[in-house]
């Protein structure tokens, strides 16, 4: 396991030692990795502007004919989360961690319905295709109980000293992101990862983090970086899964796009649509206050 080096958070830059790629690991066996990987506000408008993200500046070309769209659920529910953690990441043994079975439920309910937790939900042609939980780090960050691994505020000072960012960077995590089976390996990803992370930047956020296992596909390390986000830190872990776990039924707060023609979204969902163009914002990643997003965002921002 990697160490911190020095004080608070200060570890060595593993760039070097870190590959863009793995052999995926059985999530069952004794011990697993868990990569650290972020991006900061200045990074991701550099590459933006350097034409790194053609997903999310010309996605008419990128996706001809198709139709995207990034929701929110305004008041998302623990099982709505489940439901989409299964859905994408049964597989992986995502729902297989200690941290989401029944004992532990008060916690995920009070971890997912929290002020300041968000869940996107991804659609293409109207139809569900995928989900993204969106969380906040702040100094007063408690580690949802079972959790493995660094904490969290120690992880972001960590990436902040390795690329020399002054204090005040608002750190927000993206704790968990994916698609349906039917919809990988078709270059959605790419755009879906970029709105969400210009989402974030736009609602004034500097620095969006989030962290991944060698138990998922062998192509995730290379999926993050072809997306502008590095992986900084790495740390192997115990196994933490279980092997008794339940199936989550779709919740009835959950969205269903239907269309084309598109009918009017839920009372309850916040439409972020590619077509819609965000007012100015601030790029340096210091602005906590967000300015114009756009959007009418009615809950704390993600």
């Amino acid at each position: 396991m990697n160490k911190p080096s020095s004080g608070p958070g200060a570890m060595p830059d593993l760039a070097s030692a870190i590959s863009t790629s793995f052999k995926q690991r059985p999530f069952l066996e004794p011990t697993f990795v868990k990569y650290h990987l972020a991006i900061d506000a200045q990074a991701f408008y550099r590459n933006l502007e350097g034409g790194m993200y053609p997903a999310l500046t010309s996605p008419n070309n990128q996706y001809p004919g198709s139709h995207l769209q990034l929701s929110q659920v305004l008041e998302p529910k623990a099982e709505d989360f489940l439901y989409y953690l299964q859905r994408v990441g049964g597989k992986y043994g995502w729902d297989k961690r200690k941290k989401y079975q029944k004992d532990n439920m008060d916690a995920v309910r009070a971890f997912v319905e929290r002020p300041g937790t968000c869940l996107y939900v991804f659609a293409i042609d109207g139809k569900q295709a995928g989900f993204a939980l969106v969380t906040r780090i702040d100094n007063n960050h408690e580690q949802q109980p079972l959790e493995k691994g660094i904490m969290k505020p120690q992880a972001i000072e960590t990436y902040r000293q390795q690329k020399g960012l002054p204090d005040g960077y608002s750190p927000v995590e993206i704790y968990k992101i994916g698609l349906f089976d039917e919809f990988t390996n078709q270059g959605y990803g790419n755009y879906f990862l970029q709105r969400l992370m210009k989402t974030l930047f736009e609602k004034g956020k500097g620095i969006v983090y989030l962290d991944t296992r060698d138990t998922n596909h062998e192509g995730v390390l290379r999926f993050y970086a072809q997306n502008g986000v590095d992986v900084f830190y790495q740390e192997e872990l115990s196994r933490d899964v279980v092997f008794d776990t339940q199936n989550w039924p779709r919740s009835s707060a959950s969205v269903e796009f239907v269309g084309p023609p598109y009918l009017p979204a839920p009372s309850n969902v916040n439409i972020i649509d590619h077509s819609r163009e965000p007012g100015p914002v601030s790029k340096d990643g210091m602005n906590k206050d967000g300015g114009d997003s756009g959007f009418d965002v009615t809950k704390e921002p993600c």
